[in-house]
């Protein structure tokens, strides 16, 4: 087995798993085990107010997690 045999089955095989936990996440999600009320808002006496540093953090998530596959390409 060669060097690049290995990384690409390497590869395959952590994708498989995150894949995985992935699915398990969205099926919690799915099934209501996992809540996601308040995810954008702080809650508190009054009611959910909107919190503008979740949702900055929010968005920063997505942007690394777009720029990740393009810097790995770049590698």
């Amino acid at each position: 087995m060669t060097a690049s045999n290995l990384a690409l089955w390497c590869f395959v095989i952590l994708s498989a798993i995150l894949l995985a936990f992935a699915l398990i996440i969205l099926g919690k999600i799915w099934k209501g085990a996992i809540k996601l009320d308040g995810l954008l808002a702080e809650e508190n006496a009054s009611g959910g107010k909107a919190s503008l540093s979740r949702f900055q953090f929010l968005v920063f998530t997505f942007v690394i997690a777009g720029l990740y596959p393009l810097r790995s390409k770049t590698l």
